[in-house]
């Protein structure tokens, strides 16, 4: 009975390893072909739970395609100037883009064709380049202001599942939000994850602002459980 709910959870964090990095193009699926830390996830393929089974295939799928891609995106990370025009191709002309763009940048519509997916995965750097430094700490500096602002609101939630809640959806939304900071300066390894409220994207801008309601709705009901209390 022990065993069995222990492998339970082998499979579901094997599935949460699976769903972080399956999706992602280039430090992505390969992390479960070179070193994978639930091998017991594999048996999801030998008839393990049907719900954990579609992502960790996919996965395994996706590692077997995609070959060495995780070790040298790693060590382009590590050490990007070492093949600044091949797998450090993208960091280091990150980097480069907002060294140059000084305190007040290069102006609005200033171009930046060295750079791909500026849309999206690197609006950050895109947007430092072209207004500068200023910008660059001032988008940084409310989103730290509103995690805070977050932070104090899920403290005065009485009911446990709302704060839970309104954690999880933090994640959700902060964590891509610093990644993408982060990654534009060469100090995380490159994911694709947009900056949200920023990047092109229609259907991530609707699931964001989704993820401010359900927190301001459970916000506005955090008193629920004293008044409950006091009839």
């Amino acid at each position: 009975m022990e065993s069995s709910r222990h492998d339970r959870w082998f499979d579901r964090l094997g599935t949460a390893y699976a769903l972080l990095f399956a999706g992602q193009p280039i430090l992505g699926g390969p992390a479960i072909s070179t070193s994978d830390p639930f091998p017991r996830s594999r048996r999801c393929c030998a008839g393990g739970p049907p719900v954990y089974r579609l992502p960790q295939a996919f996965a395994v799928l996706q590692a077997s395609v995609c070959g060495d891609a995780f070790a040298n995106a790693l060590l382009a990370f590590l050490d990007p100037y070492k093949d600044p025009l091949g797998a450090g191709y993208q960091t280091v002309q990150s980097i480069e883009a907002i060294r140059s763009a000084g305190w007040w940048g290069h102006g609005f519509g200033a171009q930046l064709a060295e750079l791909p997916v500026t849309e999206s995965d690197f609006v950050f750097a895109y947007l430092v380049y072209s207004f500068g430094w200023i910008v660059g700490g001032a988008v940084l500096l409310i989103g730290i202001l509103l995690l805070y602002r977050i932070q104090r609101a899920m403290g005065q939630v009485k009911d446990r599942f709302g704060s839970l809640l309104i954690r999880g959806l933090m994640a959700v939304f902060f964590v891509p939000f610093f990644w993408s900071i982060l990654m534009a300066l060469g100090i995380v390894p490159i994911f694709s994850v947009s900056l949200p409220f920023i990047s092109y994207g229609g259907t991530q801008f609707v699931l964001q602002m989704a993820v401010f309601g359900i927190i301001l709705s459970v916000y506005r009901r955090k008193d629920i459980t004293v008044l409950a209390a006091s009839r």
